[in-house]
């Protein structure tokens, strides 16, 4: 028998088994469906019931989940709108308590002194205007702490403190007696260093007496602008010096102020004194609240609460304004009897010759 003969056989062969196979099938369906209309007639209707509910229920639970998923993907973009909105907004964060520093290098120390200086003088005529109060007479005194939190609890950020007060005597010469501080030991400071950086512009490092706690600093003058009687001292305290390293125990106060002596009369000077003071710090940092108030001298003890002890403080700091306040116009009760200006005890104060 020839191969092609074979091929068609086999062909043959394979339909009819392919033909036979398909009528099988389709019997076997017949008899399913026959089967199915059966058990419908005579079905449990509660099974049945139990089936339909249970195939809704999973529809119901799939079409559950991606409402999930969509409403999760909506929840997502409207909080990214938000923060992207949020972005956009102003508002008013928390002061920026800044440490002062004073680099190595001669032309860096003069102009970050200069930038320091000037920058102060800035805030100080913004703060206070010309003649704000109509030349307020009365004295005044205010201490507010700004607090907030360190590792080992509640601490100090700032105290910020204002004096306004008058004083008998020309405002040049009573400028020149607050100046007189920073050049010359005195009963509270003994000068040890001063330089001058710029015009008008002197650096200075001085000692409490009492408290033992270093003050390095830079303070500048600045007379008034054209038509105004006044003169401006400002101070910026230096926390940490490259050129001068912490000794041992050493503790510095820092932050910065200004002093404005306006015109009143000619034997009546305005003075108005600004501070914002930062804790002291040591070559670890900062000092914390206990440690702040036993630099102060202000008794604490173990048993008082954060909040009666930066009370106390704030009282100490009152309290010490005051003494400040009464001890300058002590000094400058000299000018009762003198003229209303006098010869500069002041290199920045004498004029050009």
């Amino acid at each position: 028998m020839s191969e092609l003969a074979l091929q068609d056989r086999c062909s043959s062969d394979m339909k009819e088994h392919l033909e036979l196979a398909t009528k099988e099938l389709i019997e076997a369906v017949k008899s399913l469906e026959q089967d199915l209309v059966r058990r419908k007639k005579h079905a449990d209707p509660h099974f049945v019931a139990l089936v339909i509910a249970k195939s809704k229920i999973a529809a119901f639970e799939e079409q559950n989940k991606e409402l999930k998923t969509m409403l999760a993907d909506r929840e997502l973009l409207k909080a990214w709108l938000a923060d992207w909105v949020d972005t956009f907004t102003p508002r008013q964060g928390e002061p920026n308590y800044m440490e002062l520093t004073l680099l190595q290098d001669d032309e860096g120390r003069r102009k970050g002194s200069i930038y320091m200086t000037n920058q102060i003088h800035i805030m100080s005529q913004k703060a206070y205007p010309y003649k704000p109060f109509g030349n307020s007479l009365e004295d005044k005194t205010g201490v507010k702490i700004h607090s907030g939190e360190d590792e080992h609890g509640v601490c100090i950020k700032a105290y910020e403190n204002y004096v306004h007060f008058t004083v008998e005597g020309n405002y040049e010469n009573v400028a020149k007696t607050w100046r007189f501080d920073y050049t010359e030991s005195t009963t509270l400071y003994t000068v040890l260093m001063v330089e001058k950086m710029d015009e008008d512009i002197l650096y200075s490092i001085q000692e409490h007496n009492e408290l033992k706690l270093k003050r390095i600093s830079v303070s500048g003058v600045f007379p008034g602008y054209p038509g105004q009687d006044r003169i401006t001292i400002t101070h910026a305290g230096i926390a940490v010096d490259e050129r001068f390293p912490f000794g041992d125990g050493e503790t510095r106060v820092n932050g910065f102020q200004w002093t404005i002596f306006e015109h009143i009369t000619d034997r009546l000077t305005l003075v108005r004194w600004s501070l914002l003071v930062f804790p002291p710090v040591n070559a670890q940092g900062q000092l914390s609240l206990h440690e702040t108030a036993r630099s102060l001298r202000c008794p604490v003890n173990r048993f008082d609460s954060e909040e009666a002890i930066i009370e106390r403080i704030r009282n100490i700091g009152e309290l010490g304004l005051n003494k400040l306040r009464d001890q300058f116009r002590e000094r400058c009760k000299r000018f009762v009897l003198e003229a209303p200006t006098m010869g500069s005890r002041d290199q920045l104060f004498e004029e050009d010759e």
